[in-house]
């Protein structure tokens, strides 16, 4: 098929008489002598040098002339030290355009167009001469001014969409002067035009950005193009403006190199960061005066201290991710015709979506590939016939190529600039990272409230569940220190017992508050064992009674098989130590407070139950988090941490905690345990 392809080019450049169909071809190891003889003798300026039949570059009498001037021996070296490996090719169906062709040849710079097949193979060359002799001066005239005409409509076009682009952009000679500057760019900086043109870039700059303009020039000027560099301009008011800009050369066809940058003001990004920064700068100094605070006041509390500074160091982890700069994307441009269809996908749509200006372009199903759902697509339309032409920053959620879904922000500005055969047209830019990154802020400001506002409820209630056994202990001692000696032994002993109470409660709020810090930290281990249950809460709720006195009526039932079950009795112990002491605590006077165990193959059932105040059901949403009470608790003292206790140590069991209850008729709490039954004798048989 490709050698028909061939044929066919071959066939249709014979009828081409500007096309030399046999040009001189030379191999890559030719020699210079070699190339010489064959201009001499051929009288051709230009040699194709091919090698395994593919073009590879062309060497001509001026890269022989420089040869001869460098004193080069001849025979010695070949025509791949020499020739030109920088040069324009044209495909076959190209070289039969003949405005085309004399618009490249015009080029000062061209002097010679290969011409290769689809194999990339070489079938002719275009030289100045050979065009000259072909076309007679009528065709040329006829030519020329197609050519003109051309020209003036690319140039007319170029200089609208240029003049009139809703960005900011400006052309610089070599010198680094504005050669010129596009009306958003005066109205931006607040210049006109004439006070402009003429001048260094860098005459616009702060010093430091004055510098790294120099700096880079050399580098960007070799590789024609640079993308996200940042500046700081200086506008004519004097105020500062933050800008991120793409760059790149072309080559006028004067031959001079001027280079076209597109710049964006990100002074309002900058400005955020620099908010965000002394946002975090304040909370962490909120958050370490806390901290100072908690130190001061209860030195015993050092290891959970310690805990808490490493949350802290997660904490400022993650805010370090905050300060992310949302990266600035150049902007995507496209166009409508009357009937709807895309006419207009520049590069920077491309790269963002994936689909190239082929696949889109003149596209019937052009919307469908963009926004395959149909029911968003049909909702956006019928919107966009809503708004008219005139939008601005209208977010649409278009699906990549890839399948990505980004977010652009779309504007559109024909009705003020109008572009022939474009019915609408506008301006996209990619602002998906700034939406996951306001998501990201507002996550983290939450976290913050929430973290500063759990400090200050723990310092409360630590404070003031330290306050009352303090106090105690202190009268307590003081009271011996003077009247002990004087006292009898019994009531020295009722002192010393308070003083010993007082202790056991500090410590007992220490043990919760460790406790809970362990939990947190993931440093709790489940060791399981076989326990007897029904000794295990005989003996408890014995003890329970001694506490209590008459005053509180405690029962215990169990249904089924509960003697021995595979579980972590100091786990268990914490479990069945703040449900039962919670329902005394929240029971009257000759309440009555029953636990029930449920016992079968697959779980174990924990039920207490009382008919205390119960729990208010806004209170209920916040039944395991730590430090939160109540509000109908008054003067009964507790420090919040109770159900946090016993559901951490249920979910260490796998299981799980259902809690019922109502205002002023008394809770039922209910702990689910998978079952861990040991079989036969349980001390020769462990669990496992």
């Amino acid at each position: 098929m490709i050698a028909d392809l061939i044929m066919t080019s071959e066939l249709m450049l014979s009828i081409l008489p500007w096309v030399n169909t046999k040009p001189m071809i030379i191999e890559l190891d030719t020699s210079l002598f070699e190339a010489l003889m064959l201009m001499e003798e051929s009288g051709n300026c230009c040699l194709l040098v091919v090698t395994h039949q593919q073009l590879v570059g062309l060497f001509t009498t001026k890269d022989l002339m420089r040869a001869v001037k460098l004193g080069l021996d001849l025979k010695a070296i070949d025509v791949a030290a020499m020739m030109q490996t920088r040069y324009l090719t044209l495909f076959e169906a190209t070289a039969a355009d003949t405005v085309f062709v004399l618009r490249l040849i015009q080029h000062p710079h061209i002097h010679y167009l290969p011409v290769v097949n689809v194999a990339r193979q070489v079938v002719g060359l275009i030289t100045k001469a050979s065009v000259l002799q072909a076309l007679n001066l009528e065709q040329l005239d006829v030519v020329a001014s197609q050519v003109e005409l051309a020209l003036k409509e690319s140039a007319a076009r170029f200089r609208q969409l240029y003049e009139h682009a809703p960005v900011m952009m400006h052309s610089l000679n070599e010198e680094g002067c504005f050669c010129y500057v596009n009306l958003k760019w005066l109205e931006v900086m607040g210049y006109h035009r004439e006070e402009v043109i003429g001048l260094r870039a860098d005459q616009f700059m702060t010093s430091e950005s004055a510098q790294s303009f120099h700096t880079m020039g050399d580098e960007f000027w070799r590789n024609c193009y640079a993308n996200n560099l940042t500046f700081q301009y200086i506008k004519k008011d004097g105020s500062l403006m933050d800008a991120v800009q793409n760059c790149v050369v072309i080559t006028t066809p004067e031959g001079d190199r001027l280079s076209i940058s597109v710049v964006q003001d990100i002074t309002e990004q900058r400005q955020a960061e620099l908010s965000l920064r002394r946002l975090n700068l304040d909370l962490e100094a909120r958050v370490n005066q806390r901290t100072a605070e908690l130190s001061a006041t209860i030195s015993q509390l050092q290891q959970e201290i310690a805990n808490r500074q490493s949350i802290e160091v997660a904490f400022r982890e993650s805010e370090e991710r905050l300060h992310m700069v949302l990266q600035n994307m150049p902007v995507m441009l496209n166009a409508f015709n009357a009937a709807g269809q895309i006419i207009a996908w520049n590069q920077e749509c491309e790269r963002i979506t994936g689909y190239t200006a082929t696949e889109i372009v003149d596209n019937p199903k052009a919307m469908e590939l963009l926004y395959p759902d149909p029911t968003y697509r049909q909702h956006m339309l019928v919107e966009w016939a809503r708004r008219g032409k005139y939008y601005r920053d209208w977010e649409w959620a278009i699906t990549c190529k890839d399948g990505q879904v980004k977010t652009i922000a779309w504007s559109s500005i024909c009705e003020k600039f109008p572009v022939p055969g474009w019915e609408i047209w506008g301006t996209g830019i990619d602002i998906s990272d700034r939406k996951q990154a306001e998501a990201e802020i507002l996550s983290a400001l939450r976290q913050e409230r929430e973290l500063s506002e759990l400090k200050s409820q723990f310092i409360t209630l630590v404070s003031h569940e330290f306050s009352t056994p303090l106090s105690t202990i202190l009268s307590s001692t003081e009271l011996l220190q003077r009247y002990g000696q004087q006292w009898t032994e019994e009531k020295r002993q009722l002192r010393l017992q308070r003083i010993i109470d007082a202790v056991d409660q500090i410590a007992r709020v220490l043990s919760d508050v460790l406790f809970v810090g362990q939990a947190e930290a993931g440093r709790l281990k489940f060791n399981p064992a076989p326990v007897n249950l029904i000794e295990f809460c005989h003996a408890l709720l014995e003890d329970f009674q001694l506490q209590s006195g008459p005053q509180h009526v405690l029962k215990f039932a169990s249904l089924g098989n509960c003697e021995f079950f595979c579980l972590d009795q100091k786990l268990l112990t914490y479990i069945l130590i703040n449900l039962v002491s919670n329902a005394i605590k929240y029971s009257p006077e000759g309440g009555e407070v029953s636990l029930t165990l449920t016992c079968d193959p697959e779980k174990l059932v924990i039920q207490v139950q009382d008919h205390g105040i119960g729990i208010a059901m806004e209170d209920q949403k916040q039944l395991f988090t730590a430090f939160v009470r109540g509000t109908n608790v008054g003067t009964i003292p507790g420090t919040g941490l109770g159900l946090t206790i016993v559901q951490q140590c249920v979910n260490l069991h796998h299981g799980h905690i259902a809690v019922a209850s109502e205002s002023g008729r008394g809770t039922l709490v209910t702990v689910t345990l998978p079952a861990g039954k040991v079989s036969g004798d349980h001390a020769e048989n462990p669990c496992h």
